[in-house]
């Protein structure tokens, strides 16, 4: 029996952490920057949002994988895009007239469309995952499935009663909501043919790479190592190596022997002895 120490798992699952509170913060301040008040409840909802989230996941007992933090961010994401489409409208209202209140009433009832379409068909994108994937795939597709749920929760309901609440105590000066400014006018049709042939162009460019890539690496597209398979090379070393360690000193040294990237290597330490495991698609 050998335990293989989650410091690859544990290093990666620091860092999307940081990276997905980061993102968090800027969202939310990008958000009060551009919509004032309805952009400063929508991040308290945002807030409701992961808390949710996190009781779901611990209630239900669902296991969290890397790609299941992916599916995290990305329905927050859809969160943020929701309140977008809805504050939008709300400033269309109030440039076209309305007052706070009415606006509000209007903002959500017209955007409701909009976001139901585009968050239902991503629901049946995660519900085909779930069904047709395997692994990592399905808790991807779990925690994208509870996030959207959550979110359409989160915009709809939580951000609503938010701004009903600051209309209903006063807070209904125009210039705490915003005023839609007058679209420019361009003439996107008369482009049109020349952005079909960038675009044909493109297409065509990427389909002409797929026969050259399978005829340099033997594959049309550059499959990990869980796909292709290939070498796991225990090495007992003479003192500790962390992740860290064997990622700097080690690492270089396997790629150029073998000529591959770095990053293309995968480093596992196992615990309370010296061995590194090192695992490559070369044989």
């Amino acid at each position: 029996l050998r335990h293989v120490g989650a410091t690859l798992g544990s290093d990666a699952l620091s860092t999307s952490l940081k990276a997905g509170a980061v993102g968090f913060v800027i969202v939310c301040l990008i958000m009060i920057v551009v919509y004032l008040v309805p952009g400063f409840l929508a991040a308290l909802a945002l807030v409701a949002y992961v808390i949710l989230m996190l009781l779901i996941l611990s209630i239900r007992g669902i296991t969290l994988t890397l790609p299941g933090i992916a599916g995290i961010l990305l329905s927050v994401g859809m969160a943020v895009d929701a309140n977008v489409i809805i504050f939008t409208r709300i400033r269309e209202e109030i440039a076209a007239g309305e007052n706070v209140r009415n606006a509000v009433k209007a903002g959500f009832s017209k955007a409701l469309t909009a976001i139901l379409d585009g968050n239902i068909t991503t629901l049946i994108a995660t519900f085909v995952l779930m069904a047709l994937g395997t692994g990592s795939i399905k808790g991807f597709a779990v925690t994208l499935m509870v996030g959207i749920i959550l979110s359409m929760f989160t915009a709809l309901v939580i951000t609503r009663m938010l701004l009903n609440i600051a209309v209903n105590l006063g807070i209904k000066n125009k210039k705490f909501y915003g005023v839609a400014k007058k679209p420019k006018i361009r003439n996107y049709v008369k482009n049109s043919k020349i952005c079909f042939v960038i675009s044909a162009v493109i297409i065509i460019v990427g389909l002409v790479f797929l026969p050259i890539n399978k005829s340099k690496n033997g594959q049309i597209l550059n499959f990990a190592l869980e796909f292709t398979g290939g070498t796991s090379t225990t090495v007992e070393f003479t003192e500790s190596y962390d992740l860290h360690r064997a990622e700097t000193e080690v690492a270089p040294v396997i790629a150029e022997a073998i000529d591959v990237q770095v990053g293309t290597i995968q480093i596992q330490v196992v615990e309370g002895t010296n061995q590194v495991i090192f695992k490559t698609a070369e044989l």
